[in-house]
């Protein structure tokens, strides 16, 4: 019986990959105009069956998100990110990963609205995972949040700029810079 049940999930999960697939391969060919027949003709299934996965595009967009934040929240547990929060450049070094594997796809979402759902789901974590490791220390943890979440914003807001093109640099001096200013603040910037 539990072979079965793995089988199914493992179809499903492989006909859901097929839709967000499709899904992002048309979002990168013609931008929004999007449709479900055009989805299910591309991932080779019929409407019913994308219907059985998802009630509409929207349901798509969000899981391809929630698969985003679960790829890089897997992959700051890898690197023990978890253990140590404030390493800035650990959670860069990550970040930039995730973004150069599928960089026309981040591109594109960068200007979409709905890129800040992967946005608040990032600093949600973030902030959560570093007052439960340093709680012991921060009797009140609302100026804490503050202090993440003003953090995880400028951060994401520098690399959705960096998306749209309007920082020349590369990632990597990206990340570079990204962390100087977060470790060492305004005043470590020569000549300012």
């Amino acid at each position: 019986m539990i072979k079965s049940e793995e089988k199914k999930d493992r179809r499903v999960e492989k006909t859901r990959n097929a839709i967000r697939n499709a899904y992002l391969d048309l979002l990168l060919e013609k931008g929004s105009r999007l449709s479900v027949t055009a989805i299910a003709e591309r991932a080779n299934i019929d409407r019913k069956t994308f219907y059985f996965h998802y009630d509409s595009m929207d349901d798509v967009f969000d899981d391809l998100i929630s698969v985003s934040f679960s790829h890089l929240n897997d992959n700051l547990a890898k690197i023990g990110f978890y253990e140590n929060p404030t390493d800035i450049a650990m959670l860069l070094k990550v970040l930039n990963r995730m973004i150069e594997e599928n960089l026309t796809v981040y591109r594109h979402l960068s200007g979409d609205p709905k890129y800040n759902t992967l946005i608040d789901h990032i600093a949600f974590v973030i902030t959560e995972a570093m007052i439960k490791r340093y709680q012991s220390n921060v009797p009140d943890s609302e100026p804490y949040k503050v202090y993440c979440h003003y953090f995880i914003y400028g951060v994401m807001s520098v690399y959705q700029s960096w998306l749209q093109g309007n920082v020349n640099m590369s990632l990597d001096q990206l990340a570079e810079y990204t962390a100087h200013i977060a470790v060492n603040g305004l005043q470590s910037i020569p000549n300012l």
